[in-house]
């Protein structure tokens, strides 16, 4: 005589039951057998957020481990791939302390996230992003070495099934310890690294490199007596098919990780390349060597963005930009204070490089006039996107800012082109500033030639006057900016209700078109308060921005999704 089992009733009805069970019992149910995890586990996905775990994957890894999301996906039978992989690393004592215990329990965790991986199929976007703080994050640490040994195991992993998009976010409050400095030397010396046996089997078995010059350059090791772990070996035979690869870390560019990092550009087809510069490493070190091995591993390199601590690094780039002859897009981080960069100064007595490919370039007001002024020619340029953040400026130099603007618009006559150029104004808030009795400044003829404005309202009493404030505010900026085509208003004092919402858009719409017919487009943005407006450029130093696209990763400064004339950039 057979009896009937939980696994054989019906679906709908195995639903019914497990509805109202806490999670840790749903999660034993679905360890049960292959039918029951079926529905279990998805119905514990569910309710952890995840509908469509093979779509979109969002993990926090707990410290405890067994019962959480990572476990669920790991043992769901029907997971066998995942589109969009989303891993936050949390860790509420990364200092390395208590013998390296909180970094245990990170490794334990990264190993974990490995076997999800190894069992999918494929995985397509993955987004890993860890923090750590204390002086004792140290690659000549046994454990912190274990650590990024562990991390870097991972991302192979992901490389092995088909990861097309990855995307690395470390954040170091402190410099990182790596026990080899960057040394520019008088007497060239062979660029090929001496294998040595490894003494640290952590990474591999094989040889590792122990040292690492090229001509006229080298990384001296063992400093003050310590002796730093080797230079971890490229991937073996790793082909991988990703095309897109984001770095914003501390570890990832310096010995002995670098090795492993333009290892896996090499054995790469990247066509989309973000790296985000940590403070630790030098300019020199950054001419000599790590911008000239990017040159020669990414040549079917189509979008660049980079972020400097300073712009004292731009002219290394601009001296090798040539050498991408397939580059379309380039996207400058701002920096700090960066007026300081003009006046430019050639980068080269030889002829200026030119960039026969490049469509478009965003970055501030002073990197355009740097790169513009060292290029020869741009003949397919087709947007130029400026950004003017005064969170990066300390105060607004309309002479300055006119300034660059002049000598971009000389450039591009020079080449005979004219690019759409679009202009992004945020955290500003006030109107343009010159005495009325003066006239008409002389900075408002080099601004004619932006098309595109983004604008951000400043923040008025509500009451009757908001209004008029604001149509005031606005035709004050249209009257230095006379050649726009499109113009989009932010606000962080949204409207009240839709009524309030649609009077406002619709008076300011009409105060604009009464004075400006030629504006085709406009638009005004309400920004609550857990959403901002604000570009690549403008975040890349913001680690809650920069992973604005991970769901779930943080719970403030998201970006606002409503569309405007920027949206390009």
């Amino acid at each position: 005589m057979s009896f009937a089992t939980l696994a054989d009733l019906p679906t709908e009805l195995l639903l019914t039951i497990f509805q109202d069970l806490e999670e840790e019992l749903l999660f034993g149910i679905g360890t049960l057998c292959r039918r029951l995890n079926d529905v279990a586990i998805s119905l514990f996905l569910k309710q952890e957020g995840l509908p469509d775990p093979e779509k979109t994957s969002v993990i926090r890894p707990q410290h405890g481990g067994y019962g959480d999301v990572l476990s669920a996906l790991t043992i769901h039978h029907s997971v066998q791939s995942i589109d969009q992989f989303f891993c936050i690393l949390e860790n509420q004592q990364a200092d390395a302390s208590s013998n390296g215990v909180s970094i245990r329990s990170l490794i334990r965790n990264v190993d974990r996230v490995n076997q999800l991986v190894q069992k999918l199929s494929s995985i397509g976007s993955v987004y890993i992003t860890f923090f750590s703080a204390g002086t004792r994050w140290s690659l000549n640490s046994g454990v912190v070495y274990e650590f990024m040994a562990a991390l870097l195991d991972l991302l192979e992993t992901c490389l092995l099934k088909s990861c097309t998009s990855l995307h690395i976010l470390h954040q170091h409050p402190m410099a990182i310890e790596t026990g080899y400095t960057f040394e520019v030397t008088n007497t060239p010396v062979s660029a090929t690294p001496k294998p040595q046996e490894s003494r640290h089997p952590v990474l591999s078995t094989t040889p590792l490199y122990t040292d690492l010059h090229g001509p006229g350059w080298r990384y001296r090791r063992g400093l003050d007596g310590i002796e730093p772990l080797p230079i971890s070996p490229p991937p073996a035979t790793l082909q991988s098919k990703l095309t897109k690869l984001d770095l914003y870390s501390d570890f990832l560019f310096v010995p002995p990780l670098s090795t492993w990092t333009f290892a896996i550009m090499k054995s790469s087809p990247i066509t989309s390349f973000t790296m985000s510069l940590p403070h630790l490493i030098s300019k020199d070190e950054f001419h000599h060597f790590i911008f000239p091995q990017m040159v020669d591993l990414l040549p079917g390199l189509l979008e660049l963005r980079l972020s400097f601590p300073t712009d004292d690094f731009l002219a290394t780039v601009v001296q090798n930009l040539h050498r991408f002859q397939r580059l379309r897009k380039l996207t400058y981080g701002l920096t700090f204070f960066t007026r300081n960069l003009i006046p430019v100064v050639k980068v080269s007595a030889r002829r200026p490089c030119s960039l026969f490919n490049l469509e478009s370039f965003t970055g501030s007001p002073e990197q355009a006039v740097h790169l513009f002024e060292n290029t020869f020619r741009c003949p397919n340029l087709r947007s130029v996107n400026v950004l003017i953040d005064v969170s990066f400026r300390g105060r607004y130099d309309y002479d300055a800012i006119a300034a660059s603007f002049s000598r971009m618009n000389q450039r591009f006559t020079d080449m005979a082109i004219k690019p759409m150029i679009s202009v992004c104004f945020t955290n500003h808030g006030g109107r343009p500033s010159h005495p009325k009795d003066e006239g008409e400044p002389h900075w408002v003829r080099h601004f004619s030639v932006v098309s595109r404005l983004t604008l951000e309202l400043p923040l008025f009493f509500r009451d009757k006057r908001e209004l008029p404030q604001q149509i005031e505010h606005v035709v004050a900026w249209l009257n230095v900016f006379r050649g726009l085509e499109a113009l989009t208003l932010t606000t962080r004092r949204p409207a009240l209700d839709a009524s309030t919402r649609d009077t406002r858009d619709n008076a300011l719409s009409a105060a604009v078109a009464a004075i400006y017919p030629n504006i085709a487009h406009f638009s005004v943005i309400d920004l609550t308060a857990d959403n901002y407006h604000y570009h690549w450029s403008n975040s890349r130093d913001c680690l809650e921005r920069g992973i604005d696209g991970m769901p779930g990763a943080t719970n403030c400064r998201n970006r606002s999704s409503i569309p405007g004339v920027c949206d390009h950039f």
